[in-house]
Order: C-alpha cells, then structure tokens, then sequence
C-alpha cells in the first residue's frame, strides 16, 4: 500500500491517494492499517518531539 506512493504521505495524502484509485476507505481506517505496517510520514510532528536539552 505505502510503497507505491511518496513516503511523505501521512494518513489524510494516502487516505485521499487510496480513494482517488478506487479504494472506499476512511482516515482512520488508513491510519490505523499504516501504524501496522509501521510506515507513516518521514517528518516528525514538531508536537510531540519535546524540548531540546540544551534549553533545559
């Protein structure tokens, strides 16, 4: 599934790649079948990836 397309999808791109090729299935679902292949978007969220230590 996630090998033919960019690898910086995430689940909304390959959600929306996947129905646009005749695919009926929702973000979630994407989201969920991709963190079990454990693929996903090569940049990180800038959310969760916590402060820097030399801030500390």
């Amino acid at each position: 599934m996630h090998n033919s397309c960019p690898p910086f999808y995430g689940s909304r791109q390959m959600a929306r790649h996947l129905r646009n090729h005749g695919y009926r299935l929702g973000r979630k679902r994407v989201l969920h079948l991709m963190a079990r292949m454990g693929c996903g978007a090569l940049s990180g969220s800038t959310a969760h990836d916590g402060a820097r230590p030399q801030h500390r």
